[in-house]
């Protein structure tokens, strides 16, 4: 009995030092001329799968990725 006690007050106390954090996520990328795709990926990402922030390098992309990333930039989602 006393055992149980014991398993019982381990196991309150391991409840009330559970920290209720957010769970963080990130993705982190490379892209090149992905400006069509980039929206509805990082959409699909953040959405559905709970990423929160998204580390993206442009490898010397020639489209137009600036402005689509801008908003999410503006969210602080993409990094």
């Amino acid at each position: 009995m006393k055992s149980l006690l014991k398993v019982l007050l381990l196991f309150l106390f391991c409840i009330s030092c559970y920290k209720k954090e957010p769970t963080r996520l990130a993705i982190c990328a490379i892209f090149k001329n992905e400006a069509p795709w980039l929206k509805e990926w990082i959409t699909y990402h953040h959405s559905a799968l709970g990423v929160n922030t998204f580390y993206l390098y442009n490898n010397d992309s020639t489209d137009s990725f600036k402005e689509t990333l801008q908003p999410f930039v503006d969210q602080g989602i993409v990094n």
